[in-house]
């Protein structure tokens, strides 16, 4: 058994979670790895993100099963020293890796459109001439299903 394995083992024995909870949790993580074709304890924010458009826009799966299933990864990595899986639960700003090569990028800024981000973050959108959006999660996700083409996100889930 890996190190994470056994560490998101050990938090969902902490959290009392049940059989099933734990296998779904353990199906998710070992789903997010097969979709990189690396171990999950190698994957970052930027492969979460691209995972959880993916699981939007071609998977098609609803908002609320996104953020169950990123909820099992932030879980799996619970008690690391450097946790990869970032909440962005503080203002959105260029010290993020922002991914910048695209003709628009639209930031979800939760269920609630709570998550500030700074004026600084628009104005590197003008110098990257990258047209920004941004919208409430549900609202950002309605327009990456219309036209995902050429469209980096930026998904706040909130959990």
């Amino acid at each position: 058994m890996t190190r994470l394995r056994k560490m998101m083992l050990e938090e969902l024995q902490r959290r009392n979670y049940s059989e099933i909870a734990t296998r779904n949790y353990r199906r998710v993580v070992t789903e997010f790895a097969k979709y990189f074709g690396k171990s999950p304890d190698k994957l970052g924010p930027n492969e979460l993100r691209t995972y959880q458009a993916y699981l939007l826009i071609e998977c098609k799966l609803t908002p609320s099963t996104v953020v169950d299933r990123v909820a099992a990864l932030r879980t799996a990595r619970k008690g690391r020293q450097r946790n990869s899986v970032t909440t962005l639960g503080t203002p959105l700003s260029i010290a993020e890796d922002i991914p910048w090569k695209c003709r628009q990028l639209v930031i979800g800024t939760g269920a609630y459109g709570r998550l500030p981000v700074m004026k600084e973050v628009e104005r590197e959108a003008k110098r990257h001439k990258v047209k920004l959006l941004i919208l409430p999660t549900i609202k950002a996700i309605k327009i990456l299903q219309e036209d995902p083409r050429d469209t980096n996100a930026i998904i706040h889930v909130t959990c």
